[in-house]
């Protein structure tokens, strides 16, 4: 399905995708260990129990399919998108995306810290700051970016990039214009 909201269209000041290195060969891994539990359910259907304390054939279902999810989630997760046109800022990760318009950023600056120590992980963590919510979509080993957000809320939004210092610049450029 092509989801075209517009702003992959327009010309960008910047754009990068982030890669996370393990996600085809933990994707491979899990669709296969999906595969192999389905043929084990297959196989005990059509031949009697394997081994002599076999597991109920419910388990291998839900081992499958719980494999075979898992597998669509981390191809989901696998690359985290950034697109920087006049517009304003684009994250995604699959298919969830977050554009913040640049009339809603009020500041922008270098996160300290990595995103594990700071947000607890990575992918889409949401956390508070200052006792205001930070959503952030980020990568291992990449540092991130944090925007302050005009609006009732007064949230913050961060992403990981390879070019924060480019990154900053373009943004403050666009919200001080």
């Amino acid at each position: 399905m092509n989801r075209n909201d517009g702003y992959e269209n327009q010309a960008a000041f910047h754009r990068e995708q982030l890669n996370f290195f393990w996600g085809w060969p933990i994707t491979l891994l899990m669709f296969g260990l999906g595969l192999a539990f389905l043929i084990l359910f297959f196989v005990q259907r059509a031949s009697g129990p394997i081994g002599s304390n076999p597991a109920p054939d419910w388990i291998y279902i839900v081992m499958s399919l719980s494999c075979l999810a898992l597998s669509g989630v981390v191809i989901n997760f696998r690359a985290l998108s950034i697109n920087i046109t006049p517009d304003g800022v684009t994250a995604s990760y699959g298919r969830f995306r977050r554009h913040i318009p640049m009339h809603r950023i009020a500041g922008i600056a270098q996160d300290e810290g990595s995103g594990l120590r700071n947000y607890w992980g990575w992918g889409i963590r949401i956390s508070r700051r200052e006792g205001k919510r930070v959503t952030v979509y980020n990568v291992a080993g990449h540092p991130l970016v944090l925007l302050k957000l005009k609006g009732g809320k007064g949230e913050y939004f961060g992403f990981s990039t390879r070019q924060p210092a480019r990154v900053i610049e373009i943004i403050k450029s666009r919200i001080t214009a």
